[in-house]
């Protein structure tokens, strides 16, 4: 061994610290669709899940673009691995997320969640009909993508998702790496040491 594999393996130590670091901790996901029945319910369907042990001091869905634009609906607070339902009216019953949106053409109608956790602040990507994080069209507003109503039954996907700090902790198997890399260099400056202290008797 020698100083070569030392650096090469404090790079490596350095680069699992960094990468470890890096990744953001998925705490929400925004879950819609739409029942469509003709006689009891014809309507949006939307939750907001928290995946994560930590409740939510706070939850608040936006209306970006739609009728009365920007309004926004309180939902309160969310205990850990709980789940929220949207509801498509404000609490004065006026119509902030509308009760039926296709009857108002609101294809594009977009939404933002924002939720406070440990006095910390975190907001969802922004989501809507046609953009989304199932990367497709979910007409959970009532219109498919072509402005058609839509007849019936959407099943309910993931459209957005909060993410919160990154943990700066490495998983365990990046641990065990990072201890094995730093073995290397601690061996790589044990040996050159014993080289140059030999040289320096022999000398």
């Amino acid at each position: 061994m020698n100083i070569k594999r030392f650096i090469s393996g404090a790079a490596l130590a350095s680069g699992l610290i960094a990468s470890g670091a890096s990744a953001g901790n998925l705490i929400a996901t925004v879950t819609a669709g739409y029942i469509f029945d003709n006689v009891t319910l014809d309507g949006p369907i939307m939750y907001i899940t928290n995946t994560s042990a930590t409740p939510f001091d706070s939850v608040r869905i936006t209306s970006l673009f739609g009728p009365n634009s920007p309004t926004f609906e309180d939902l309160g607070s969310l205990a850990g691995f709980d789940r929220a339902f949207v509801p498509f009216t404000d609490v004065t019953g006026t119509t902030a997320f509308a009760e039926d949106p296709d009857e108002g053409g609101l294809l594009n109608n977009v939404y933002q969640v924002q939720i406070t956790q440990g006095g910390h602040t975190y907001v969802s990507s922004l989501f809507s009909p046609s953009m989304n994080d199932s990367g497709g069209c979910v007409a959970f507003l009532g219109l498919n993508c072509d402005f058609s109503v839509e007849d019936g039954n959407v099943i309910p996907v993931q459209v957005g998702s909060i993410y919160g700090p990154t943990t700066g902790v490495p998983e365990p198997a990046v641990w065990t790496t990072l201890l094995v890399g730093l073995g290397l260099a601690g061996a790589s400056l044990r040996q050159t040491n014993r080289r140059r202290n030999g040289s320096a008797v022999r000398g």
